[in-house]
């Protein structure tokens, strides 16, 4: 009865206070069984409706305990004329993980490879574009998405698709087989082994007919619609002991949950996420859901903690009314960045209930799941949660993960007011511990699953009695459910952090075969295409393949071996070359300029494009010849957007070997800053300071433009330049937040807050970067980068003593190190020496802070120690990928020093052409005669469009390099999005 009346209390109030929230609109729902076609030939711009159809369709569910396993044979046909790529997607039940995907290759299903997920997708988009056969399948929240490449015309592909779900807690399976069209041909057998009596089967106006054990509808033509059922699952057993394919094998037990006389909830913690990425989540959803649980349980007193990127905020209820939360609620604006580090501790003191109401996403900062003072409860309504970062939460401190995306209001109260497990431990024969994890199963009951111990005989010690279970060998099936939800919970305690170990994520998942979303399937056409992308193929694949890749691969193996030997030496003869390039005498200016007109004279007849980009008319005011010299006079002055950096440690260090440049002070013009932005404009009428007025035109701007990370990049860059400093690097988090955040979204926002000093979170960020690719050397240079500089500044600001600011610096230098002598991609073919020249750079402040010249040298090998001191030292990197920028600097001899003339009369030194992404490119001068050195950004091949916004230009300039006179000037340049085969003007250097 009392039950009753808090559900009628409940219906009331919502109808009769409930203040006004946002409706979230709910779509649809989508095909359990998904296909649409896209086209290669105009790049996926449009899909082709109705293109591909399924032609057969087999679904195998085995049952086994309380898990089921279900396989999909899946054919797809093309009946046009044009060779399709099929995009095939799978609603996956709450709880289910993929264990197997396998392709057609020739005829022959070839199984997939799990991967990470980066690595399978870049091999994939490679596979595409030589016209081959790949297939990828993914994990995408609660479904499984496989992308197959090519369906050709008149032809088909079959996939199959293998996943583990537990049952519900009703003992019951249920499978969506709601198609997008006609299903040519279908096949459906259900089995149950170990049952006390057969199963029920069902599905919508069809019939199953029994054979055996098995359960078996075949139909033709047919539109599926519905749901299979299958119901009166009730194990003949409580112990089921299964045998995983990998030869493992594992224990299933169900224990009943806290008496009800013992479950009380007196106090609640509710933790609100109320970052950015929660405003286009169902909030409102959530919040009524909440309010409707105090409700059910009355707490005495209810703590809200709002937490987002800077401090939690805390409200204090007693005896709170459902109205009274969701008012609260109703209030939260959604800004900012996630952090979860020490979220826990918000509070002090101990709680009954942990309620986290968040989407489980941390974009900044360090998190491990840890222990609570309380039980936890974890909920999101967001189908992108991070599931196991939530679930982490939750089962670490005896609670659960409510997944609203899937679940409906009342099925979700249900897991929020279930009570807690009984205090249990499952022992071996022997009395040891068994290992185990424990999830709720309904209402009243928790599955424990752990590997089988040896022995015997199991026990269960519930806190009331014990409970032992003889184990035999004949009780074993062979069945991969239980190994998988132990795979599966593994993989969730190794990922649920901000750093985690993607080996043991790949090993535990390719043990137990578990994709998850970081890990996915990948399958090739050849053992050439396997070995060429660094992919062992499965062992079930064809002999021919497994032969094929073995060559290839020991081929490729010995290749990178041979590399990997020679780079040092590689590394070495250039490294010798550059110093003989910095102790050798260049042309005067006189000479120079001679030289050029000589050049221009003979270059007459030839084609006037060509001519031009070998030398530039002379300056129209000639100042008078002046010789190199070993002593540079005069001034050097740089023209453009300014940031400045300067280390007290190079003023430190020993300068004798080193030629001292003249007195000159580098003098800076700002390039105005005016990106053509809407947004922008609407800020003109703000005053540095006026926190309220700025807040007021960025809450309005947001709402029309907040979709995209630029916008965010973009204002706090105008915070940064209008008296908002300090609060710019919180506005540039919430890049972080949307759903377009990307990789380069964390490269550009690690640059943004480097220069705006929030260096923990930076070097946090480029952290991470350079852990998800560990392919590209930039990433590593630019870890080491943000180090030297954070520590520089730390340095100068008294908060660091040496001796940490040595192990810093010397993390760096093996940082820059591993950039120098790792065997790159040719595509990155440059960025060693730029490195080396860093390293070296970084080699001199540690032998001013009294490093040993032993601890150096065990890291920078001593035949690449030479600090090559220069007057000119310039630097461009961008900030996106597939993009090609030059850098081009106009001497004051008429000489242009570019990627088709990188060495100049002068002395000028340009780097290597770098075609990829990101850069870098380097120019250095030794001795800068006087005149004028234009330094210009050419833009050669243009990034697509991209959210984060238009490529930027990221510009060093050194005065003094390596010296204790040492200038550095970093800005940054926005490039327009038509800006092609155009050089723009970034700086200039001018010695008189």
């Amino acid at each position: 009865m009392r039950r009753t009346a808090l559900l009628m209390m409940t219906a009331a109030w919502l109808v009769a206070g409930a203040p006004a929230w946002a409706e979230t609109a709910v779509k649809p729902p989508a095909p359990a069984l998904q296909l649409v076609a896209h086209n290669i030939r105009n790049d996926r711009g449009e899909d082709v409706d109705a293109a591909l159809k399924i032609s057969t369709l087999d679904i195998k569910i085995d049952i086994a305990g309380r898990m089921a396993q279900t396989t999909l044979l899946v054919t797809f046909a093309n009946p046009t004329e044009d060779a399709l790529e099929g995009d095939f997607s799978l609603a996956l039940p709450i709880g289910a993980s993929v264990t197997a995907y396998a392709l057609d290759i020739d005829g022959v299903m070839v199984d997939g490879v799990l991967q990470p997920r980066e690595q399978a997708r870049e091999a994939y988009e490679e596979q595409l574009r030589q016209g081959v056969d790949p297939g990828l399948g993914e994990v995408t929240g609660n479904a499984f998405r496989t992308r197959i490449f090519p369906i050709l015309p008149g032809a088909g592909r079959t996939v199959r698709i293998t996943y583990i779900a537990p049952l519900g807690p009703d003992g019951r399976f249920v499978l969506p087989v709601t198609t997008g069209g006609e299903v040519e041909k279908l096949k459906l057998t259900v089995t149950a082994l170990g049952m006390k009596a057969a199963p029920l089967v069902t599905l919508a106006g069809q019939a199953f007919t029994r054979s055996g054990e098995a359960f078996v509808l075949e139909r033709e033509k047919v539109s599926l619609a519905g749901e299979v059922a299958v119901t009166g699952l009730e194990p003949d057993q409580p112990l089921t002991l299964t045998r995983h394919s990998n030869g493992d094998k594992f224990f299933e037990l169900i224990v009943a949950a806290e008496p009800a006389g013992n479950y009380r909830t007196r106090t609640v913690r509710l933790y609100w996420d109320a970052s950015r990425s929660r405003a286009t989540q169902n909030v409102a959803a959530e919040a009524r859901l909440v309010a409707d649980y105090v409700a059910r349980t009355a707490p005495k007193s209810l703590d809200l903690v709002l937490f987002s990127d800077g401090k939690p905020t805390v409200r204090h209820f007693d005896s709170p009314t459902p109205e009274v939360i969701l008012e609260a609620l109703s209030q939260v604006q959604y800004t900012g960045a996630t952090r979860f580090t020490d979220l826990q501790k918000a509070v002090p003191g101990r709680a009954d209930i942990c309620l986290v109401v968040s989407d489980g996403r941390m974009t900044i900062d360090s998190f491990k799941p840890g222990r609570w003072p309380c039980r936890v409860l974890t909920l999101s309504s967001d189908p992108e949660a991070r599931r196991d970062v939530l679930r982490q939460v939750s089962v670490r401190n005896g609670g659960a993960y409510v997944d609203l995306a899937e679940l409906g209001p009342e099925a979700a109260m249900k897991l929020l007011v279930a009570r807690g497990p009984r205090a249990a431990d499952v022992f071996a024969g022997d009395g040891s511990l068994a290992d185990y994890t424990v999830t709720p199963m309904g209402d009243d009951y928790y599955r424990i699953v752990g590997p089988l111990p040896r022995g015997d005989m199991l026990a269960l010690d519930d806190g009331e009695r014990v409970h032992t279970f003889p184990l035999h060998p004949k009780q074993i099936i062979e069945h991969d459910g239980a190994g998988v939800a132990w795979g599966a919970a593994l993989i969730d305690a190794l990922g649920a952090t901000d750093t985690p170990d993607a080996d043991k994520i790949l090993a535990t998942a390719r043990r137990y075969r578990v994709a998850t979303p970081d890990v996915s399937f990948i399958v090739l056409e050849t053992g050439a295409d396997y070995a060429r992308a660094g992919i062992a193929p499965p062992a079930t694949a064809p002999k021919a393949l497994l032969d094929d890749y073995t060559l290839i691969r020991d081929e490729v193996a010995t290749e990178a071996a041979r590399r990997k030997a020679e780079r040092l030496e590689d590394i070495t003869d250039a490294w010798e070359s550059q110093v003989l390039w910095w102790e050798s005498k260049p042309l005067s200016l006189g000479e120079a300029r001679r030289e050029i007109q000589k050049r221009n004279r003979r270059s007459d007849d030839r084609n006037s494009a060509m001519a031009e980009m070998a030398a530039l008319p002379a300056p129209a005011a000639t100042p008078p010849a002046m010789e190199a010299q070993s002593d540079s006079d005069g001034m050097v002055v740089v023209t453009g957007a300014r940031r400045s950096l300067h280390s007290s440690v190079m003023a430190k260090r020993d300068a004798s070997g080193v030629r001292e440049a003249g007195e000159g002070q580098i003098e800076i013009e700002t390039a105005e800053w005016n990106p053509d932005r809407p947004y922008l404009g609407a800020l003109k009428g703000v005053k540095p300071g006026d926190v309220a007025a700025f807040r007021a035109v960025f809450a309005e701007q947001e709402k029309a433009n907040g979709a995209t990370p630029a916008f965010y990049f973009d204002m706090a860059e105008w915070m940064f330049r209008n008296g908002f400093a300090t609060a710019a690097p919180a506005v540039a988090r919430t890049a972080l937040e949307l759903s377009d955040s990307d990789i380069t979204t964390r490269i550009i926002l690690a640059g943004r807050l480097l220069r705006y000093g929030a260096f923990d979170d930076a070097i946090w960020l480029d952290e991470q970067v350079a852990r998800m690719t560990p392919d590209k050397p930039q990433a590593k240079r630019n870890l080491a980068l943000a180090i030297i500089a954070a520590t520089d500044a730390r340095l100068e600001a008294g908060g660091l003593d040496e001796d940490a600011a040595a192990d810093a610096y010397l993390r760096a230098l093996v940082l820059l190190c591993e950039v120098v002598l790792t065997p790159w991609d040719d595509d990155y073919d440059g960025i060693e020496l730029i490195a080396l020249m860093e390293a070296n750079h970084l080699a001199a402040k540690l032998k001013a802070l009294d490093v040993p010249a032993g601890d150096i040298a065990a890291v920078l090998p001593k035949q690449l120690t030479a600090l090559l001191d220069v007057d000119i030292r310039i630097l461009l990197e961008w900030n996106t990928d597939k993009t090609d920028m030059d850098l081009w600097v106009d001497e004051p001899s008429g000489e242009r020093s570019i990627y088709s003339n990188p060495r100049t009369l002068l002395g000028g030194r340009l780097s290597n052409d770098m075609t990829r992404g990101y850069g870098p490119e380097e120019y250095l001068l030794r001795t800068a005669p006087k005149g004028v050195y234009e330094v210009m950004a050419n833009v050669y091949a243009a990034d697509r469009l991209d959210p984060n916004g238009a490529t930027n230009i990221i510009v060093h300039l050194y005065r003094d390099w390596g010296r204790p006179t040492e200038k550095e000037e970093s800005f940054v340049i926005e490039l327009k999005r038509d800006q092609k085969h155009e050089a723009v003007t970034v700086g200039k250097f001018k010695r008189e």
